[in-house]
């Protein structure tokens, strides 16, 4: 038996649905956003991996429960189950701010951890069981429910950088509320359905679910009151702040991106942090920052500019600029929170009101686009120095980009300063060897012949700067900077004049890093744009070591512990989902094979894998092209989900007998435009990063909404040939959908770790042609039924038991009703 509703139901439901997924897209950009600042960067992928995987757990559980996904069903237990997810989701951001940072990795932090994880994944999964029944009442209407849920999906994305300002916390209450006036709009939808058999056997009679508004309504008050009391006076606070003490913090501010903080004044300075990890200093504007070795180029050029400070953050290289008297300084930095809420707000007194200088010309913009548009050519560049000393010796930031120190992006820098010109890179005196690696492959690539004549380099208080000069240094250039390194007591960075067989000699001689890695047991060799990891260690073919290395893993590798522990569990998850179509009840298959719903669940699953490794590939790889940290957040998922869902609703057109020959279509066309792009990707995005900003956006609109309309196509037509093989197909192949998405992004990351982006994305391409290999024929037609009109007042339902019935008639023994 099914529920029938008229107009105002569906659109009460289609509303409740709507409004339900935006409330979850928020919610798990808060819940991201929250956990990377308690926790540390490496635990930002596993809640990110928590939507796909507890929408994935919940429908495989919905498929078993009675109005879910067993019949009849309603709309009732979707109310029930929806009120019940705003519940959890309030749990999960109380419980969430009180969390505190796993060091140790014993049983006490495990189980610390496990709670957390609980209780963020326990509202995705009830939501899982929520969406199975919204689309098992509604299942003829999927390639509708589908569209707009990703269309909402990505107004989620556009409300999340408006309100994570207000805090995590709050907009996770929020959020919560938006699921229980959701979970209202499905009582509404459920008020009045009526029943209506499906066909022979039915009963028309069966006791229909009933829903219960004291339910609904509590959850719909009870968030209400909590949000209420938190404006009213706050105590979700944060517990701590990973790698900081969070009593020192005088200011804090919330965006999409990290959580910007300033410590409060001493000796001098206060740190400016972006979720406790990448930190830098704003030094007091009545004082001048200690001379620092990033000062080098001023020593060959004196005050002669123009001068580009690339990553100003806290302003330290622009104090030393005008120290050294110059009067042209340009300097670009690509967040705009930390320009206008920090620089010129917050800390504007505190800096002498550094950004309003009349010698200092400030752009927000992407560095790598203003580098290749440069308003003048520049005499010396200066990459600003961050931070990292305590989450990089344990790995936590291994999977974090850095676009500035690649091989392109330094080449770049070098081809924008005038021939004598220089360019000056800082980083922790343990990441020398692979920095002095990073410069020689960089100069030769700009037409260097002796790398090793270009290049001079000192340390002072575990920091090193290697200065790079487009031509090569003179015997008076190199004196002189020797002495200013003996008068500031640097200690100079011996390359090409130290012993032979040093490993700094070999690299500017121009020694391969890859074979000098696997001897030194680190990765020496030179980020690129395509594997922009500058943090990560790990040397080649040393991968399998380190996974088995459990204590090493704890120690120094955590980065990739997270990933190696999300990618076993994912997978759990996966092959238990797979067992959902073998195990199910015949009879529950409405006459359908095991066989034909397990392809159709795996067809599904491997083009929501595609989605995860194409998406998770392409959208930090297209941020550097974009620049602006606010657009790289906001943008490409905003886009990357329109294009999904236009996909979806295009992906619906063909009759389900044409369904199988067109998913195979899409994800050949998919194939054809992936495979260049990955192998072209390099070239393609180089060429864009020279256009303005507008252009740069609208390349990266057009790349990732081609092949968003193809994966979003897919995903309609795997779900519609799903839908039409038997009522618990769809849920079962959700399961398996999410659980495989899940276990791709941590697949993707490792790829991209150690192959990069453009590995990632063959492989997207790969599980898009699986998909296609395995997509079953549709079953059986599953055409739109219009809905009942709305009926008039005094309209009175007549029961199936009162309907007069044609009487029986006597017919003579052997005589037939159809003989004339």
């Amino acid at each position: 038996m099914s529920l029938a509703m008229s107009v105002s139901q569906s659109r009460a439901l289609a509303g409740g649905i709507a409004l339900y997924l935006a409330a979850f897209v928020v919610l798990s950009i808060a819940l991201v956003r929250m956990f990377s600042a308690l926790l540390g960067p490496h635990f930002e992928l596993v809640w990110t991996a928590l939507l796909p995987l507890g929408l994935g757990v919940g429908a495989w559980f919905g498929g078993v429960v009675r109005g879910i996904g067993k019949p009849p069903r309603s709309v009732a237990p979707v109310a029930h189950f929806a009120a019940l997810s705003a519940g959890a989701m309030a749990i999960s951001v109380v419980v969430g701010v009180r969390a505190r940072s796993v060091d140790t990795f014993d049983r006490a932090a495990l189980g610390q951890l496990a709670i957390f994880l609980g209780t963020s994944l326990l509202p995705f999964v009830l939501a899982g069981v929520t969406l199975a029944g919204a689309l098992g009442v509604a299942r003829r209407r999927v390639a509708d429910v589908g569209k707009s849920g990703l269309l909402v999906a990505a107004c989620g994305v556009v409300a999340a950088a408006f309100v994570l300002r207000f805090g995590p916390a709050r907009v996770g209450l929020g959020s919560a509320i938006a699921a229980s006036l959701a979970a209202a709009l499905f009582a509404v939808a459920a008020r009045r359905e009526v029943p209506v058999a499906e066909g022979e056997g039915s009963s028309g009679e069966a006791e229909r679910p009933r829903v219960h508004l004291g339910i609904v309504t509590t959850f719909v008050l009870g968030c209400s009151v909590l949000l209420a009391g938190e404006i009213g006076a706050p105590y979700l606070k944060l517990a701590a702040i990973r790698w900081i003490q969070i009593e020192r913090v005088s200011f804090q501010r919330w965006t999409n991106r990290a959580l910007l903080t300033v410590d409060k004044p001493a000796a001098g300075a206060v740190w400016l942090r972006a979720d406790g990890t990448m930190g830098t200093q704003i030094y007091d504007g009545k004082q001048m920052p200690p001379a620092s070795p990033d000062e080098l180029g001023y020593v060959l050029h004196k005050d002669k500019g123009p001068v580009l400070v690339v990553g100003s953050a806290g302003g330290r290289e622009l104090r030393s600029a005008l120290r050294q008297n110059q009067k042209e300084i340009y300097a670009v930095e690509p967040d705009p929170a930390l320009v206008h809420e920090i620089m010129r707000g917050e800390s504007r007194a505190w800096s002498g009101e550094l950004y309003d200088k009349p010698e200092i010309r400030l752009t927000v913009e992407g560095p790598r686009g203003y580098v290749r548009r440069p308003p003048v050519p520049y005499r010396s560049i200066v990459v600003g120095y961050f931070d990292a000393f305590a989450p990089s010796p344990v790995g936590a930031v291994a999977a974090t980009p850095s676009p500035l120190f690649t091989t392109q992006a330094v080449r770049d820098l070098l081809l924008a300063v005038v021939p004598e010109g220089t360019v000056t890179l800082s980083r922790p005196e343990v990441e020398a060897d692979r920095l002095v690696a990073l410069a020689t492959r960089a100069l030769r690539e700009a037409g260097a012949q002796a790398p090793a004549t270009h290049l001079f380099g000192c340390t002072k208080d575990r920091i090193t700067t290697l200065l790079l000069k487009r031509t090569p240094l003179g015997a008076e250039e190199l004196t002189n900077l020797r002495s200013h390194c003996r008068r500031h007591k640097f200690a100079e960075l011996l390359m090409a004049e130290a012993p032979r067989g040093n490993l700094r000699r070999l690299l500017v001689e121009g020694a391969d890093p890859a074979e000098l890695s696997a001897r030194q047991g680190t990765d020496l060799r030179p980020p690129t744009d395509d594997r922009p990891f500058w943090f990560s260690t790990v040397a080649p073919g040393e991968l399998k070591k380190t996974l088995l290395d459990v204590r090493g893993l704890k120690e120094n590798q955590r980065g990739f512990l997270t990933i190696a522990a999300g990618l076993g569990v994912t997978a759990l998850a996966a092959f238990v989902a797979l067992l959902g179509p073998l195990v199910a009840a015949r009879r529950t298959l409405d006459g359908a094979s095991r066989g034909s719903i397990l392809r159709a669940a795996l067809a599904l699953g491997f083009s929501a894998a595609g989605v995860s490794l194409i998406g998770g590939a392409l959208l930090p790889r297209l941020g550097v092209v974009v620049g602006r940290a606010d657009l790289v957040a906001l943008v490409l998922p905003l886009v990357f989900l329109l294009a999904l869902g236009l996909g979806f609703g295009r992906g619906h057109r063909p009759w389900d007998v044409a369904a199988r020959g067109a998913a195979q279509r899409w994800s050949l066309a998919l194939v054809f435009v992936l495979a260049p792009l990955a192998m072209g990707l390099d070239a393609a995005l180089g060429l864009a990063l020279g256009l303005t900003l507008p252009a740069r956006l609208g390349v990266a609109a057009v790349i990732l909404g081609v092949i968003g309309l193809g994966l979003g196509a897919l995903l309609a037509l795997g779900a519609r040939i799903a839908s039409s093989l038997a009522d618990r197909a769809l849920p079962l192949s959700m399961a398996v959908a999410g659980s495989f998405a899940a276990c791709a992004l941590f697949g993707g990351a490792l790829l991209a770790l150690r192959l990069g982006y453009s590995a990632a994305v063959l492989c997207g391409g790969a599980s898009v042609l699986l998909a296609a290999v395995l997509v079953p024929a549709a079953r059986r037609p599953t055409r739109l039924a219009a809905p009942r009109p709305e009926p008039l007042p005094g309209d009175r339902v007549t029961p199936i038991s009162e309907r007069p019935t044609v009487p029986e008639l006597d017919l003579p023994q052997g005589a037939s009703a159809h003989s004339s």
